[in-house]
């Protein structure tokens, strides 16, 4: 395809405990990895490679739950 590239890869990984009193903690980390794209259809400039983590941890009860990105 146009402007995509030819290797991805993603993972994920999460951390879960207990707090006592019905609350557990989690901590989650995803990752994404692209390698290069061309920027035009041309194929003169490309994008290069590039990767991307995003990580989450919060709260959870029964009924709430609290989130931080």
């Amino acid at each position: 395809l146009p402007h995509s590239s030819d290797h991805t890869l993603n993972g994920s990984a999460v951390y879960t405990a207990p707090l006592g009193t019905g609350w557990t903690w989690f901590a989650q980390v995803d990752a994404q990895y692209r390698s290069k794209q061309y920027a035009s259809v041309a194929n003169l400039a490309t994008t290069g490679d590039r990767t991307v983590a995003d990580l989450r941890v919060g709260l959870n009860s029964a009924r709430w739950e609290l989130l931080g990105y």
